[in-house]
Protein backbone atom coordinates (compact mmCIF):
# COMPACT_ATOMS: atom_id res chain seq x y z
CA UNK A 1 0.00 0.00 0.00
CA UNK A 2 1.58 3.63 -1.36
CA UNK A 3 0.26 5.21 2.24
CA UNK A 4 1.81 2.51 4.42
CA UNK A 5 5.51 2.92 2.37
CA UNK A 6 5.50 6.13 2.21
CA UNK A 7 4.61 7.11 6.47
CA UNK A 8 7.33 4.06 6.80
CA UNK A 9 10.15 5.83 4.58
CA UNK A 10 8.93 9.15 6.46
CA UNK A 11 9.69 7.62 9.49
CA UNK A 12 13.04 6.13 8.77
CA UNK A 13 14.30 9.48 7.42
CA UNK A 14 13.45 11.02 10.57
CA UNK A 15 14.64 8.33 12.97
CA UNK A 16 17.48 7.15 11.34
CA UNK A 17 18.82 9.34 8.46
CA UNK A 18 22.02 7.62 8.27
CA UNK A 19 20.62 4.09 8.13
CA UNK A 20 18.60 4.89 5.37
CA UNK A 21 20.92 6.73 3.39
CA UNK A 22 23.56 4.16 3.75
CA UNK A 23 20.76 1.26 2.71
CA UNK A 24 19.83 3.35 -0.21
CA UNK A 25 20.09 2.10 -3.29
CA UNK A 26 23.24 3.44 -5.06
CA UNK A 27 21.52 3.20 -9.01
CA UNK A 28 17.98 3.56 -10.27
CA UNK A 29 16.10 6.28 -11.01
CA UNK A 30 15.15 9.78 -9.41
CA UNK A 31 11.02 8.92 -9.53
CA UNK A 32 10.57 7.84 -6.16
CA UNK A 33 12.89 10.43 -4.36
CA UNK A 34 11.08 13.21 -6.24
CA UNK A 35 7.96 11.29 -5.91
CA UNK A 36 8.46 11.30 -2.19
CA UNK A 37 9.59 14.13 -2.06
CA UNK A 38 6.42 15.80 -4.19
CA UNK A 39 4.83 14.47 -1.47
CA UNK A 40 6.39 16.14 1.37
CA UNK A 41 5.68 19.67 -0.68
CA UNK A 42 1.92 19.15 -1.31
CA UNK A 43 1.62 18.40 2.45
CA UNK A 44 3.66 21.67 3.46
CA UNK A 45 1.35 23.74 0.64
CA UNK A 46 -2.16 21.89 2.44
CA UNK A 47 -0.37 23.22 5.77
CA UNK A 48 -0.23 26.54 4.56
CA UNK A 49 -3.10 26.72 3.56
CA UNK A 50 -4.96 25.57 6.15
CA UNK A 51 -3.34 27.62 8.92
CA UNK A 52 -1.90 30.79 7.27
CA UNK A 53 -2.07 33.49 9.85
CA UNK A 54 -4.34 35.44 7.56
CA UNK A 55 -7.08 32.50 7.18
CA UNK A 56 -9.51 32.58 9.90
CA UNK A 57 -12.20 30.10 8.06
CA UNK A 58 -11.11 27.41 6.04
CA UNK A 59 -13.07 29.13 3.23
CA UNK A 60 -10.54 32.09 3.41
CA UNK A 61 -7.41 29.39 2.68
CA UNK A 62 -8.83 29.37 -0.51
CA UNK A 63 -7.80 32.62 -1.45
CA UNK A 64 -5.59 34.37 -3.97
CA UNK A 65 -3.00 35.04 -1.65
CA UNK A 66 -2.58 31.54 0.70
CA UNK A 67 -2.60 29.98 -2.66
CA UNK A 68 -0.25 31.73 -4.29
CA UNK A 69 2.10 31.11 -1.42
CA UNK A 70 1.31 27.72 -1.23
CA UNK A 71 2.26 27.34 -4.97
CA UNK A 72 5.65 29.31 -5.11
CA UNK A 73 6.30 26.92 -2.01
CA UNK A 74 5.86 23.72 -4.45
CA UNK A 75 8.02 25.43 -7.36
CA UNK A 76 10.58 26.24 -4.76
CA UNK A 77 10.87 23.17 -3.10
CA UNK A 78 10.95 21.34 -6.34
CA UNK A 79 13.54 23.67 -7.44
CA UNK A 80 16.19 23.95 -4.39
CA UNK A 81 15.39 20.21 -4.41
CA UNK A 82 16.91 19.19 -7.92
CA UNK A 83 19.56 22.24 -7.42
CA UNK A 84 20.74 20.85 -4.54
CA UNK A 85 20.81 17.06 -5.62
CA UNK A 86 22.89 18.69 -8.75
CA UNK A 87 25.14 20.22 -6.24
CA UNK A 88 26.04 16.99 -4.09
CA UNK A 89 26.12 15.03 -7.71
CA UNK A 90 29.15 17.17 -8.76
CA UNK A 91 30.89 17.82 -5.24
CA UNK A 92 31.25 13.64 -5.35
CA UNK A 93 32.12 12.74 -8.65
CA UNK A 94 34.57 15.38 -8.42
CA UNK A 95 35.92 13.96 -5.35
CA UNK A 96 35.77 10.77 -6.53
CA UNK A 97 37.49 11.22 -9.83
CA UNK A 98 40.60 12.97 -7.37
CA UNK A 99 41.15 9.67 -5.93
CA UNK A 100 41.11 7.44 -8.84
CA UNK A 101 43.93 9.98 -10.30
CA UNK A 102 45.73 9.33 -7.74
CA UNK A 103 45.74 6.10 -7.87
Amino acid sequence: MPFIDYVDTWKEVLLRPSDFYREMPKIGGYFDPIAFATVNLCISMLFCLIFNSNSYVLTDALSKTPMSVAIVIFVAGIGSLLIEATTLYIIYYSRVQDKWSQK
